[in-house]
């Protein structure tokens, strides 16, 4: 329980902290709009438009800089994991689905292993071809 608590902490903090700028911004311009206003009155407008521009491309860069920090997933049916579109790293569809978490695959010779304990679930290569086993040469001998 606290662990799942832990995790949705950490998930949405970035959440949270975006929100109170959001709010303390124009709460802020609010209570300084007093003191604020004979300044911006004497600033020429296109210092205000060149301010207003610069700030919404802050803010939309900002945005996008998030966004891509995101898995973007797609399912491999063959093999029956998620793939990252990006890095084409390998997640767990059993942690995916059961404990709402992305799980990394490890990579082994013939197949991918989820390293979360409780699950270690194991996909298969299906391009793998076990190496022929080495025949011993004793066929004449006794």
């Amino acid at each position: 329980m606290i662990k799942k608590a832990a995790e949705w902490a950490l998930t949405h903090i970035l959440e949270l902290v975006l929100s109170g700028f959001a709010v303390a911004l124009p709460t802020w311009l609010l209570w300084a709009e007093d003191r604020l206003l004979p300044h911006i009155a004497q600033v020429k407008s296109i210092w205000v438009l060149r301010g207003l521009a610069i700030a919404v491309a802050v803010i939309l860069c900002s945005f996008a800089y998030i966004v891509s920090l995101k898995p973007c997933l797609k399912w491999v049916a063959i093999i029956g994991v998620y793939q990252d579109r990006k890095t084409g790293r390998y997640y767990c569809a059993s942690c995916k689905q059961l404990h709402k978490t992305l799980s990394p695959l490890k990579t082994e010779e013939s197949g991918w292993r989820c390293m979360v304990r409780g699950c270690d679930k194991f996909y298969r290569n299906p391009d793998y071809r076990r190496p022929p086993e080495e025949r011993s040469n004793q066929e004449g001998q006794w």
